[in-house]
């Protein structure tokens, strides 16, 4: 269904296991890697990198530093 989503144009969705003990196993061991099969999950990720980075942002400054002068 989601591989169907896709490809009608749809280009994320949230899968939320109602029942952890149940459903998140499902999705782990099921789900996820069928979609990798597919391309369409990413199998691996860069060390390190941060969304901030992905998204090409500055270093946030800290909001918690003390400020001198």
């Amino acid at each position: 269904l989601l591989l169907e989503w896709q490809r009608l144009g749809i280009d994320g969705a949230r899968l939320r296991p109602a029942i952890n003990a149940t459903d998140l196993p499902v999705i782990v061991d099921e789900v996820v890697p069928l979609l990798q099969r597919a391309n369409r999950f990413r199998s691996h990720y860069v060390g390190g990198e941060t969304l901030r980075a992905r998204l090409g942002l500055p270093v946030a400054p800290n909001r918690y530093a003390k400020v001198v002068g």
